[in-house]
């Protein structure tokens, strides 16, 4: 966490899954809320989380392995009742979409344009009136400084 405050970063986002397995205490509704870290010298830092289930069906929608209703649900049935937490719609490393650099075997094949796939859904969050897309460092306004 030095390292980052160090390097003048506000916030940085990791995986909710693995630490909320770990404190089965945490409310669930925290997902949707980002937290402020303390480190034991009472610097501070805000954590964003992500969740691995929900980039991976991003994948898939982008993939063309499920379609964009199937995709829908499975987002609305995570999105939970919070109507001003958030929700990551994609937060893996640098996934590259529309190019297969071949380094694996297992690679799917690109079956349509990822990137017009990407664009759709954005355009129906964008346009959907209980959704509003909002960039990471929107998000730390959610935060009680």
């Amino acid at each position: 966490m030095d390292h980052y405050i160090e390097q003048g970063y506000k916030a940085i986002i990791m995986e909710w899954d693995n630490p909320r397995t770990a404190h089965p205490e945490w409310d669930e509704n925290l997902k949707y809320y980002p937290q402020k870290l303390k480190g034991i010298k009472g610097e501070a830092i805000i954590l964003i989380w992500a969740r691995s289930i929900l980039f991976q069906q991003f994948q898939r929608y982008a993939h063309g392995e499920i379609g964009l209703d199937e995709y829908l649900q499975f987002m609305k049935n995570n999105i939970g009742t919070t109507k001003d937490g958030a929700i990551p719609i994609y937060s893996n490393d640098a996934e590259i979409f529309n190019f297969r650099p071949g380094r694996y075997k297992t690679e799917p094949l690109i079956k349509s344009d990822e990137w017009q796939l990407i664009e759709t859904l954005f355009h129906y969050y964008n346009d959907h009136p209980d959704y509003e897309l909002v960039l990471p460092s929107n998000l730390l306004q959610l935060v009680d400084h």
